[in-house]
């Protein structure tokens, strides 16, 4: 029947993907050292909570700074229609699965 009707084929897809979106949960990367709400204090005395990832080895390392309104610590859970991600990748068709960190929410 999706054979002699390709439009019900792909709303069935469609479906199935906003229903249960294919994800992927990448693995915390080796040689990794995450501390998770580090208290950073401000000029004006607002503390910040940051989690930080740095080298497992001694020395100086640069600093990379990822600042977004999204939670940082808002990981995908596992719902009973496959992982609870944000709508947006419900809805956008994807054409692989949604890859998203273990330690992060970006």
């Amino acid at each position: 029947m999706a054979d002699d009707q390709p439009g019900l084929a792909y709303a069935l897809t469609r479906l199935r993907g906003i229903l249960k979106p294919p994800v992927r949960i990448l693995p915390p990367p080796d040689g990794v050292v995450f501390e998770r709400d580090v208290a950073v204090p401000m000029a004006d005395g607002t503390l910040l909570r940051v989690n930080v990832f740095r080298p497992e080895a001694e020395g100086r390392f640069p600093v990379l700074l990822c600042a977004h309104p999204y939670g940082k610590d808002r990981l995908p859970v596992r719902g009973l229609f496959g992982y609870r991600i944000p709508f947006q990748y419900r809805v956008i068709r994807q054409p692989a699965p949604v890859a998203f960190s273990a330690w992060t929410s970006w």
